[in-house]
């Protein structure tokens, strides 16, 4: 397995370990910062492993594919941006909250127990 396989391996394995502690995690304080963090961190993974498959090509890349990758690296930093800001945390129960309508729509009440969203 080349270094791709393995960035590629640690990204799969970062969103599998992180995803599963806020599914299972009660501290709603806690999984507010983190959440920032775990969508930094993904952006800079997602990075890596296109940087990786660009370096790993048979003929050097040229700059189309750079142009490529910065739109994608863009369009993930916007994804990761409104993941944080249309995510909320019921402070409850923990559980995360995602409005699926963007900034139009806001929930207001948590779906597993019912108390109000800050």
């Amino acid at each position: 397995m080349d270094y791709i396989g393995l960035i590629f391996l640690g990204f799969f394995l970062f969103h599998v370990v992180v995803d599963s502690y806020f599914y299972f995690s009660k501290n709603a304080d806690l999984n507010r910062e983190l959440w920032k963090w775990r969508n930094i961190l993904s952006v800079v993974l997602f990075f890596a492993v296109g940087i990786g498959l660009l370096m790993t090509t048979a003929p050097p890349p040229d700059a189309f594919y750079w142009v490529l990758f910065l739109v994608f690296i863009i369009l993930a930093s916007i994804g990761a941006y409104f993941g944080i800001q249309n995510t909320k945390f019921c402070n409850r129960c923990g559980r995360k909250v995602n409005s699926l309508m963007g900034a139009y729509v806001s929930p207001e009440f948590c779906p597993r127990c019912g108390s109000k969203l800050e």
